[in-house]
């Protein structure tokens, strides 16, 4: 599904699409997901305000640590955001790149990630408990 019936799906299931915290969870979500499903939208947007992410959940890029930083110190596009060993990358090479409201996904077994404006893949979806 695309990624705003997946948001309504989440929502309708009293979920939202994952906020990925961790290099180790993002990991986990590319292994169970990613390789035997494929491509798998995350809650990573900035469908409000092209360049200005935030997760589904709510959260934003500036939470004071509640989530990872989204965008990494040069803003988006063309994020430089690496996980908390400052070294792995969240985003594949230039990435995000699209230039108005788009939404991001695990995009390869390696566990970087994309975005794109349209398209149709399979949710991940968060509950809190």
């Amino acid at each position: 599904m695309n990624w705003n019936d997946a948001k309504t799906a989440a929502t309708a299931l009293g979920g939202y699409l994952t906020t990925v915290n961790t290099k180790a969870e993002n990991d986990w979500l590319t292994a169970i997901f990613n390789n035997p499903y494929g491509q798998s939208w995350i809650g990573a947007n900035d469908i409000a305000t092209t360049n200005t992410w935030v997760w589904d959940n709510g959260t934003t890029d500036n939470d004071n640590g509640l989530t990872d930083n989204i965008c990494g110190s040069n803003g988006c596009p063309n994020s430089n955001a690496t996980w908390a060993d400052n070294i792995t990358s969240k985003w594949a090479s230039d990435e995000p790149n699209r230039n108005g409201a788009s939404c991001g996904y695990i995009w390869t077994t390696s566990g970087t990630w994309d975005d794109i404006l349209y398209g149709s893949k399979y949710a991940i979806i968060e509950f809190d408990l």
